[in-house]
């Protein structure tokens, strides 16, 4: 495991007061997500895309490097009595497990040598909900690594071979005062 990385999220995790919710693309469509089967929430943190999809009647797994988040997880999940079952994992050393999954949400999370993994370990049939930072940003919000960053249109790219239903990204295009900036998400059928 990334030791620095899961430090540093541990840290992030312990002192984060923020309310937990899932990500925009997700509450927006959920509308979409299947009445049951199974659900990864990758790169959890404190796991609102997994409480979201739990309270919604699907099985979820939720993954992170930070041990202080997964005890989160798992502690409030086991007090609401929903299936969700949290894993310490660094998944950009050790990968996926092995499950095919109905539905796959990714937010604020990139790694792009993990993109093809994630769409093979949907099922046929199964949906991507994702939605993270883009280079062009009006506000300086997210991570300032620029490898973290979306390029216009990369989402789009990753998910070509996918039926794609959602896909929204406005850069600096107009009146950058409204809309929905910095970020770009999109939700596509395996």
């Amino acid at each position: 495991m990334n030791n620095k990385t899961a430090i540093k999220w541990n840290h992030t995790y312990q002192v984060n007061t923020k309310e937990i919710k899932a990500c925009r693309v997700l509450r927006e469509y959920g509308y979409l997500l299947p009445q049951e089967g199974l659900a990864l929430d990758l790169a959890c943190g404190q796991a609102g895309n997994a409480f979201y999809m739990a309270e919604r009647g699907l099985t979820v797994e939720a993954i992170d490097i930070s041990e202080v988040a997964i005890d989160t997880v798992n502690n409030h999940s086991e007090r609401l009595k929903l299936d969700i079952m949290g894993m310490v994992r660094d998944v950009e050393t050790k990968g996926l497990d092995d499950n095919q999954y109905d539905v796959i949400v990714v937010s604020h999370f990139l790694n792009r040598s993990l993109m093809p993994e994630i769409i093979q370990h949907l099922k046929t049939g199964g949906i991507l909900f994702y939605q993270t930072w883009v280079k062009e940003k009006v506000e300086e919000i997210g991570p300032r690594n620029e490898g973290f960053l979306l390029e216009k249109g990369e989402l789009l790219h990753f998910c070509k071979d996918m039926d794609i239903l959602h896909y929204h990204e406005e850069g600096l295009m107009g009146d950058t005062s409204k809309g929905i900036r910095n970020q770009a998400e999109i939700i596509a059928v395996r």
